[in-house]
């Protein structure tokens, strides 16, 4: 995990299969790397290899379908909604 300035950095996450996390929005936008595994954003399935950017404020939860791993950029953190 690398630690930005204020609230924001990058991290590679590990989500367990059926794991959810909570409805949420990052107000500097996101970045998100598919690097294996299944998993729903919001309503968007993606799968290894995909790329998905939110803008500031898309708000969205997450939902793996299989072991998945994550790349992650939030340039100003996260803010929970849930």
């Amino acid at each position: 995990m690398r630690r930005g300035e204020g609230d924001g950095g990058a991290a590679l996450v590990k989500v367990a299969a059926g794991a959810r996390f909570p409805l949420h929005d990052h107000p500097g936008g996101e970045e998100v790397y598919v690097v294996s595994g299944r998993a729903r954003i919001g309503d968007l399935e993606v799968a290894a290899g995909d790329y998905l950017w939110t803008p500031p404020g898309g708000v969205h939860d997450l939902e793996a379908r299989d072991e998945t791993v994550i790349f992650v950029t939030t340039p100003a953190g996260i803010r929970l909604l849930e």
